[in-house]
């Protein structure tokens, strides 16, 4: 079961380290994951992130238990270095545009697909695409969710001012439950769109202003839920 629906906490699997040296002078040198293989003297780092926690934590596996592991664990206070495991592996935006695909039937169960502006996703997503996603096909109630992303983090000493957003929203004929669509930007909800209409395609704008600073972009987001699909230009300009 999950209760959070914009979970992007990511775990490292250090091996058999120091367990006091984890997440200090040991840190991981890939991307972290949402799930890992442990042994037996295994020590973890845990970033747990959501709308509100923002934490990370080391553990270390003492034992193994017919019902479970036993483990010790600590909190670490967030330090640069470890902003930049959480940053592993995702780009700067090239320009002040961001484009966003996503699509998912109904598998997550009612609960929302969602992909952030700096290239993470929620746990209910299944997986972030290598390439653009086609729309030539129907989405159906079956099929994985799933997003391609042309985004990134905002550059350093820049801020991206998000001025319109545009796009366009599929949504099933045939498959029965509520559908919906949303882009959110920080705590602006911008677009919005739900209801278990007859489905088809709908034209959506949205024009404004969004200042976005560097490490606000996991607090941007697109989603959509119940047999639907977007594909969304997020446009703006850079100033320092």
């Amino acid at each position: 079961m999950r209760t959070v629906a914009d979970d992007r906490s990511l775990i490292w699997n250090l091996g058999r380290v120091s367990f006091a040296a984890a997440g200090a002078s040991i840190l991981p040198s890939t991307p972290g994951a949402e799930t890992i293989h442990v042994q037996r003297g295994d020590v973890c780092l845990i970033h747990t992130l959501d709308r509100n926690t923002d934490q990370w934590a080391k553990m270390e596996i003492l034992a193994w238990r017919p019902i479970g592991i036993v483990f010790r664990w600590a909190t670490i206070a967030a330090t640069p270095e470890l902003a930049r495991v959480a940053a592993a592996g995702r780009r700067e935006l090239s320009g002040p545009l961001v484009h966003v695909q996503l699509r998912a039937g109904t598998r997550s169960n009612g609960n929302p697909n969602r992909v952030f502006l700096d290239g993470s996703k929620n746990a209910y997503l299944d997986r972030i695409a290598g390439a653009p996603i086609p729309f030539a096909v129907p989405v159906t109630a079956g099929e994985e969710g799933v997003a391609w992303l042309d985004g990134g983090l905002v550059p350093e000493g820049q801020t991206w001012v998000v001025t319109q957003v545009e796009g366009r929203v599929f949504s099933a004929h045939t498959t029965p439950g509520s559908r919906h669509f949303a882009v959110q930007l920080l705590d602006q909800t911008v677009l919005q769109r739900d209801g278990d209409d007859a489905g088809g395609t709908t034209h959506v704008r949205w024009t404004g202003e969004v200042a976005i600073h560097r490490g606000d972009e996991a607090r941007c987001f697109v989603e959509v839920a119940g047999t639907t699909a977007c594909d969304v230009w997020i446009r703006g300009h850079f100033r320092p």
